[in-house]
């Protein structure tokens, strides 16, 4: 954990099917009293309904994204057939391929980013401009004072 008041940010350090999982399986096990500022799933391979709100099989990462996060923002593109081959089964969301399972069901600090039109693969994301420019500029306009959601009405 960062000194006290440093912001925490958390992104996978790679394009493995764990290395998400762990950054959000992170959050959920943080203790009282910690927030991590950022996190941003990138190609997530784990089913889109793992951050929805409950239901059936579904929301093991939602209270830790909504107790321990700021903002989450996770990265996924339709032609992620990596991800979208192994994860969501026939009528589900894979979370790197579609976001979130639930679009109306997440917590209010997660926000699905499509990035379809410049990533065109899994292995695409890496040096992917619109995934480090949004990135980037959320971090920006966080460390401002202005946060992500600066626009919304909650």
């Amino acid at each position: 954990m960062a000194r006290t008041g440093s912001p925490v940010r958390i992104r996978p350090s790679r394009l493995r099917s764990g290395s998400n999982r762990v950054v959000l399986e992170t959050i959920n096990e943080i203790g009282p009293g910690y927030t991590v500022e950022t996190v941003a799933p990138i190609g997530a391979a784990a089913d889109g309904d793992m951050v929805c709100g409950g239901g059936i099989g579904g929301g093991e990462w939602y209270d830790g994204i909504e107790d321990n996060a700021e903002e989450v923002r996770n990265y996924h593109s339709e032609n992620d057939t990596t991800v979208g081959s192994a994860y969501g089964g026939l009528f589900g969301a894979a979370l790197g391929t579609d976001g979130a399972g639930c679009p109306f069901d997440t917590p209010d600090n997660y926000t699905d980013v499509d990035v379809t039109f410049s990533v065109l693969s899994h292995l695409g994301y890496l040096g992917d401009d619109e995934v480090g420019s949004d990135l980037a500029e959320a971090i920006e306009d966080q460390d401002s004072g202005l946060g992500w959601f600066s626009y919304s009405s909650h």
